[in-house]
């Protein structure tokens, strides 16, 4: 990466670079992989029953960046179709209770007014049904952690509905260039 600066002190023009090779130290405490329980036991769960080519789908974290305005929404997780990865579901787990939290959550969530965005709410949190019935997005509620065949029934459906069919294995989709 590389910038056009002003150095303040002398106003003079000069570029500034930055690669891989650069001996960056942060200050900030390294979180881990995941920032719940729950999402990290979807990701494992997912993996044990979907992983090593026993489906269509790769799950990928927090590879999606929505643009919002003057803010971002990072879904937690994206399911990428193998064969084609223009098919992809955005999934957003719903599980922390914080009423500020929950509010910002769904004003993003209408903001994003996405489409391939499924939503997987906890039941805990005493949301209405509602709450999100004015987004694009698909909502699946779940009482103790979601269930995975309901989750993937409806990934299927949504990207039958948004993409149309899938292709048949064996033939590789063509990307756009």
């Amino acid at each position: 990466m590389a910038a056009a600066i002003r150095v303040p002190q002398t106003g003079a023009m000069a570029t500034y670079r930055l690669d891989h090779t650069m001996p960056l130290q942060t200050y900030f405490k390294q979180s881990g992989l995941f920032d719940s329980r729950l999402e990290a036991d979807f990701a494992s769960e997912f993996e044990q029953k979907m992983g090593d080519k026993r489906g269509h789908w790769r799950l990928r974290r927090e590879s999606e960046v929505l643009l919002l305005g003057d803010t971002v929404m990072i879904p937690d997780f994206a399911l990428v179709d193998d064969e084609d990865e223009r098919r992809k579901i955005l999934i957003e787990l719903v599980g922390f209770w914080h009423p500020e939290y929950l509010r910002r959550k769904v004003e993003k969530v209408r903001a994003a007014h996405c489409e391939h965005l499924l939503l997987l709410v906890y039941r805990g949190l005493k949301l209405a049904d509602d709450a999100f019935q004015d987004t694009a997005s698909e909502v699946i509620f779940f009482s103790q952690k979601p269930v995975l065949k309901e989750v993937m029934e409806m990934v299927e459906e949504m990207a039958e509905r948004i993409y149309g069919p899938r292709r048949k294995s064996g033939r590789r989709a063509k990307c756009e260039p």
